[in-house]
């Protein structure tokens, strides 16, 4: 008897140990996958920031146009993939900032990760959000509103 009582008492507390890691275990895995995510963003971004200064070296000035810095692999050997939360963008550069739009579901909590690691302040709403129209001048990169999107933004 008292053994059935132990091995009663045993699977309870496996069950709830099993029902705690889920919920606690789940938000974690959420918040790093949202890092992971900015953390691709910012990246990709590097490695067309430094394929511009590349550019710029041999032709004396910084491409408005991504092919060029793609064209026969000289800087780059194709343009950076697109991140799990950016399905719908494509890479672009005005010379200045490469940009890509992000997919509707990166508001507010993908944003405030994006200003975490860039080490600006949390934006205090979607308000705030949709207000930023431009990059940052003390930010490498940071989240922007441009008709009606969310874009990423990273300064070249």
């Amino acid at each position: 008897m008292f053994q059935l009582i132990v091995a009663v008492i045993s699977i309870a507390l496996v069950a709830v140990l099993a029902i705690a890691s889920i919920y606690y275990g789940g938000t974690a895995f959420n918040q790093s996958q949202m890092k992971g995510q900015v953390t691709a963003l910012v990246n990709a971004g590097q490695q067309i920031a430094g394929a511009q200064a590349l550019y710029s070296n041999d032709t004396g000035a910084k491409t408005a146009v991504i092919g060029d810095l793609t064209a026969a692999g000289k800087y780059l050997s194709s343009a950076p993939a697109k991140p799990s939360n950016a399905t719908g963008g494509v890479w672009a550069t005005d010379g200045s900032v490469a940009s890509i739009t992000l997919d509707a579901g990166a508001g507010l909590t993908f944003c405030n990760e994006v200003q975490k690691q860039a080490g600006g302040v949390a934006l205090a709403d979607e308000a705030a959000l949709t207000a930023r129209t431009a990059l940052p001048a003390d930010q490498q990169f940071s989240c922007v509103t441009s008709g009606g999107n969310t874009v990423f933004e990273f300064r070249v």
